[in-house]
Order: C-alpha cells, then sequence, then structure tokens
C-alpha cells in the first residue's frame, strides 16, 4: 500500500493471495507521473486486484487476473490515469472500473478471455486426442469453436477465464479507448454512464454475455471509429 508519499514504482512482482486488495495506490502525490505499476502479477487477492484513487497512474504490462473483485479500480484520480497493455482476466467483478476520474486512457488491453480462431488442423489434432473422453461420436461432427474452446477450458485449469463483470466500466470520466479486446466478458463488453464523454477508436467488442457495449444516461455521450463489435449476446 502506498499513500500520500513522494513517488510509487512497482516493477516485476507477483502480489497474489493476500486477504484482500494486491495494491493500493493512494494519492495525491508529491510529484507527477509518481505512481508506475508495470509488468507485475497481480492474482488471487480476495479483494480487488488493484485501487487506485485519487493522484495520476501510469499502470501498464500487468497481468490482473482471478482476484475476487474487480480486477483495476480507480476513483477520484485529479490526473491522467494511463492503462496500456494489460491482460486483465477471470476476475469476479468487472475487468477495469473506473468512477469520477479527470481523465483515463485505455489503450491496446487485452480484457477478458481472448480467443484465437484455431485452424482445422489444430481442432482435428485437437479432438482426435481427446476422442476416448468422447464417446463414439465422432470428431469431425464437433469440430466447431464453442466445443473445441470448451473442452479445452476444462483441461487447462491454469488459464484465467472471463471477467464476471463487464469488461470495462467507466462512470463520470471523460475517456479514450483504442486497440483494447474487449471479449467473452461474463456481462457487457463497455458500460458507459453518468456523464462519461469517451472516444473509442479500433477496438474489438466481441462474444460478451450481454451487450457490447451500452451508453447509458442523457449526459453521457461517446464517439465511436473504426471498432468492431460483434456476436455480443445481446445487441451489439
Amino acid at each position: 500500500t502506498a499513500q500520500k508519499s513522494g513517488s510509487f514504482v512497482l516493477t516485476r512482482n507477483k502480489v497474489v493471495g493476500n486477504c484482500n486488495i494486491g495494491v493500493i495506490g493512494i494519492g495525491p502525490w508529491d510529484h507527477p507521473n509518481a505512481l508506475r505499476i508495470c509488468e507485475n502479477e497481480i492474482s488471487a487477492n480476495m479483494a480487488a486486484g488493484l485501487w487506485v484513487q485519487r493522484g495520476d497512474a501510469d499502470i501498464v504490462n500487468n497481468e490482473v487476473c482471478r482476484n475476487s473483485d474487480a480486477g483495476i479500480v480507480a476513483f477520484g484520480n485529479t490526473s491522467v490515469l494511463s492503462i496500456r497493455h494489460n491482460s486483465v482476466r477471470g476476475n469476479q467483478g468487472a475487468g477495469v472500473s473506473i468512477h469520477t476520474a479527470k481523465k483515463v486512457e485505455l489503450l491496446n488491453n487485452c480484457i477478458g478471455l481472448l480467443r484465437r480462431p484455431l485452424p482445422l488442423p489444430s481442432k482435428l489434432a485437437f479432438l482426435m486426442a481427446l476422442h476416448p473422453r468422447l464417446g463414439r461420436a465422432s470428431p469431425l461432427n464437433a469440430l466447431n469453436e464453442h466445443v473445441c474452446w470448451e473442452i479445452l477450458r476444462q483441461h487447462v485449469d491454469e488459464e484465467p477465464g472471463p471477467n464476471h463483470g463487464a469488461g470495462v466500466e467507466i462512470a463520470g470520466t471523460p475517456a479514450t479507448m483504442r486497440g483494447n479486446a474487449v471479449q467473452h466478458n461474463m456481462e457487457g463488453g463497455v458500460v458507459l454512464c453518468e456523464g462519461t464523454q469517451a472516444e473509442m477508436h479500433a477496438n474489438t467488442l466481441s462474444h460478451n454475455h450481454a451487450c457490447g457495449m451500452t451508453v447509458r444516461g442523457a449526459d453521457t455521450k461517446c464517439c465511436t471509429r473504426n471498432n468492431e463489435i460483434s456476436r455480443n449476446k445481446h445487441a451489439g
């Protein structure tokens, strides 16, 4: 935990299995760009993985997974909150939850379960290897993405699953989202509300279990360009 200190840099650490929040950073800070959280594993903590309150923060290249609440939580930040190149998966709440910050940038993050298409030879080899478990049914009858990934999920226990809340929820905060993959989350992909002003460019919002994107409230605005919003369980 860092609270109102001159600076706090957390790099290449494992923050795993704590009985409360994994990492807590509470500003304001004495210097700009004083809070840097880079290249850490923040996982299996009994509350949120990372909690940032007031001040600015630079959150880059972290694995934030399997925490018992949201992956990354931030609110009341008084400067720019930059979240870049992180993998945020398998958390019991939202992947990223931002409330009443001055500004947030989400760039090139993987939020949720990223499933790449399996080529046909890989499907055949994979299902043939598991053929005894499939009973008498021919593997050729089970060559679809859902079956392959469901079998893979059952056999690769160490792979984090989807976030159990929305992929990204942003309330009352100017936001820029660019180049993020927000996929296979158990609720919506991106939820914007409470006066958020957002720009979304070149993101992939797909296979989420509610809407791909939700904009809620008369004072909430969003400009979208070149996004892929596809195959979500409810509306795009």
